[in-house]
């Protein structure tokens, strides 16, 4: 001790020449023979202060109260820090305190007295390792606070005093678990988007709302166990969680969930409760396999939300372009929408000993809502016959019509609904438009409609040639 306190007085009077900014110089330990190892001191508030070793490689934290400054601000040298410790006392961390200070290498223990970290305030540190444990008391978590630090990769412990982890604040970290303790309540957008955690997550009855892509990108959660206390569940929560599987049951408390909220390549299986959901946006269970309809049925769903304002979509199917169609987003509010017809418009031929040989159709539904079949329009090239009524003659009559009756005139039918009605609509119009049938939602495998061509036609074609026809059709699809 006597060693140290004449090393304080003999440093009293080194020139000034030496100092960066309002330095000054401290102990900081005693070496191996004795010697007093003396750091320097920077300002970071006005009771706060930090302390870099001799070598530059640790900084101490101390003081009590409100930190100011960022640590380049105060002008401290971070390209050789490897380590930082905060003593007791200090209650807030400063905006960008050590943001992208990429050289830091050591597990992060904040002081019990902390009650706010600020706006990027270890942003980038990606050599940050371990565990990090948000001490009790800590009531706010400021965006992007540790985004960028991959190299945490213990476990992550929020206590139930921090209600609130603003946006980004966990970006692309590392940690393996984390565990949300009872009174947190909002985790804002992108708040652990692409993080590794790969616990079972479980969300505290306080939780009240999870913001857009809360838990986007994140591979390896297995599962989702919500409280009873949420609410909403935004845009793409869980988007991309593609290890999430089994059972994902929907509190009673939940009111809203957004698009796309459990979109795309995961393993879940179904989706249950829910029943007290008022706004359900478009793809938000795409992807897994089937919704309970004892507790939430689609019809129910379906009717929660506007399609874009609509609940119809058109396809045109043209014989000179057309090798298939396939329809994504848009359709709200259970999943996208995939309709595939396979073949050419309305095709059939009648052979040289006058039968009809048709080609059937078939729309194919992959989607978790069903879909119902309208034949909205019908064309023709020059050289097709034009479409009449059924009744434009007896069938006597359409036996004996002569060869120039025969090639002009032809009544048609899909799923034997007459089409001569909306064939001489020259405008498309939905008191028109005809229902040719429906397609459950393909929930477990893809469900399909046969649309079949049919004809009443004359008989007098005077040759032995293969006779083929083809339509242009305008499909409409609706949710029910």
């Amino acid at each position: 001790m006597v060693i140290a306190s004449l090393g304080i007085a003999l440093l009293a009077f080194v020139s000034p020449v030496n100092k960066v900014y309002a330095e000054e110089y401290a102990v900081v330990g005693i070496s191996d023979d004795g010697e007093a190892e003396v750091g320097t001191e920077y300002s970071l508030g006005d009771s706060v202060k930090g302390i870099v070793s001799p070598d530059g490689t640790t900084l101490t934290v101390s003081g009590t109260g409100v930190m100011k400054k960022t640590a380049a601000n105060a002008g401290i040298d971070t390209s050789k820090l490897t380590t930082v410790i905060f003593e007791e006392g200090i209650t807030t961390i400063a905006n960008g305190f050590l943001k992208d200070c990429g050289t830091l290498s050591c597990e992060l223990k904040l002081p019990s007295t902390l009650t706010y970290i600020g706006i990027s305030a270890f942003g980038g540190c990606y050599g940050l390792t371990g565990d990090l444990i948000i001490p009790e008391g800590v009531t706010w978590i400021d965006e992007h606070a540790f985004s960028g630090c991959s190299g945490f990769n213990g476990d992550l412990v929020i206590p139930g005093t921090c209600k609130d982890l603003k946006k980004g604040a966990f970006y692309n970290t590392g940690f393996k678990n984390l565990y949300l303790e009872e009174g947190v309540e909002r985790i804002e957008m992108e708040t652990f988007r692409n993080c590794k955690f790969s616990n079972p997550l479980v969300i505290p009855d306080s939780m009240v709302h999870i913001w857009s892509y809360g838990f986007s990108y994140c591979p390896n959660i297995p599962s989702v166990d919500f409280g009873d206390g949420i609410q909403i569940i935004g845009d793409g929560a869980f988007f991309k969680c593609t290890s999430l599987a089994g059972i994902i049951e929907i509190p009673d408390s939940v009111t809203i969930i957004g698009k796309e909220t459990f979109s795309n390549d995961n393993r879940i299986s179904m989706i249950k409760g829910g029943e007290n959901i008022t706004s359900l946006g478009v793809g938000a269970f795409y992807a897994t396999v089937s919704v309970d309809t004892s507790v939430m049925t689609t019809n129910e769903l379906l009717k929660t939300y506007d399609w874009a304002g609509s609940n119809r979509v058109y396809i045109e199917v043209s014989p000179e372009n057309f090798h298939g169609v396939s329809m994504t987003g848009g359709v709200s509010p259970i999943t996208t929408i995939d309709v595939t017809l396979p073949l050419n418009g309305l095709s059939f031929a009648i052979d040289e000993n006058r039968n009809l040989s048709a080609r059937t159709s078939v729309i194919q539904n992959n989607c978790n809502c069903p879909i119902d079949v309208y034949l909205l329009d019908i064309s023709k090239s020059s050289n097709e016959p034009d479409v009449v009524a059924e009744n434009t003659y007896t069938e006597k009559e359409w036996n004996n019509l002569s060869k120039a009756d025969t090639l002009s005139k032809i009544a048609l039918k899909v799923n034997d609904q007459e089409l001569f009605t909306i064939f001489n609509n020259s405008e498309r119009d939905g008191d028109l438009a005809l229902k040719v049938g429906s397609i459950k939602s393909g929930f477990s495998s893809t469900e399909e409609l046969e649309l079949t061509p049919g004809a009443q036609y004359g008989k007098n074609f005077g040759n032995k040639e293969l006779i083929k026809f083809q339509y242009d059709l305008v499909f409409e699809f609706r949710v029910p």
